[in-house]
């Protein structure tokens, strides 16, 4: 196998892989709406009739509560969590463009805690405009 062949095949698979993604998000966002619907619904008959839940012979229907916390002013949240030394508010992570500069600052070494692992992947792009003019110009 060459590469001009493994090429054309990986870009046609991913063409033919976004168009199905395409048409089947099509097909998928009545089916969505419908089920968003009728889940409102649902919500709106629970809270007329004041139950948590509501068990039927085709299944149960029940209220649950998500939370969103989202920062507004992430000054004062930081000031109040160091402050207070309320640390269980926070979630701790590396930064990975961070933690990508500072292997490169230091000599390829990670910070103290952090499991460093860049993965290798292959990209393939469409050819350029003077690549289909002149094939043998790469």
């Amino acid at each position: 196998m060459d590469f001009e062949t493994r090429i054309r095949q990986y870009r046609e698979v991913r063409t033919q892989i976004k168009q199905l993604d395409e048409e089947h998000e099509s097909f998928m966002k009545d089916r969505r709406a419908l089920l968003s619907w009728l889940g409102n619904d649902l919500l709106q008959m629970l809270n007329a009739t004041g139950q948590e839940s509501a068990k039927t012979q085709h299944g149960t229907a029940y209220i649950t509560t998500q939370v969103s916390a989202t920062l507004e002013d992430a000054e004062a949240f930081r000031r109040h969590v160091i402050g207070t030394e309320s640390w269980g508010l926070i979630d701790w992570r590396a930064n990975k463009t961070a933690v990508k500069e500072f292997v490169a600052e230091h000599s390829g070494e990670a910070p103290p805690g952090v499991a460093y692992n860049p993965i290798r992947t292959v990209g393939v792009r469409a050819p350029t405009k003077k690549q289909k003019e002149d094939p043998t110009d790469v």
